[in-house]
């Protein structure tokens, strides 16, 4: 039996019995049953009241939980922050040094190509002066 429709159907019992207690007039009923009768009221006034700590107190646990998740979400998300931090500025650094590299590698092809010009035209000129002689 689910717990929920146990608790109903205990509910409704107790209630058919509040209903019967109530109808007893005081002055017909013996000491004994008008005490049962009002500790029996009592006790169905304060099921309630039973139920609703319960889940008063259910509430705060959950709550209690969900802040403790929430903080050790929020503590991960800052580390994980401060890695990208990290990462973004080494991504940073390394893109400065390969624009660096870039440049340095177009200036040395055009001292390569400025060199082999003059190589050639050395090699040209020794040639000339050792066919002239």
């Amino acid at each position: 039996m689910d717990l929920r429709s146990g608790s109903k159907q205990q509910h409704s019992a107790d209630k058919q019995i509040l209903t019967s207690i109530e109808k007893i007039a005081p002055e017909t009923c013996e000491q004994e049953v008008c005490v049962m009768a009002a500790e029996a009221q009592q006790h169905l006034s304060g099921g309630d009241s039973l139920i609703l700590q319960e889940i008063r107190n259910g509430n705060q646990a959950l709550s209690s939980k969900l802040d403790s998740k929430t903080a050790e979400i929020n503590q991960s998300i800052s580390g994980l922050k401060s890695m990208l931090d990290k990462l973004s500025f080494r991504v940073t650094e390394a893109e400065d040094d390969i624009g660096t590299a870039e440049d340095q590698l177009v200036d040395l092809d055009s001292r390569v190509v400025k060199l082999r010009k003059e190589n050639d035209f050395l090699m040209e000129k020794v040639d000339q002066l050792e066919n002239h002689s």
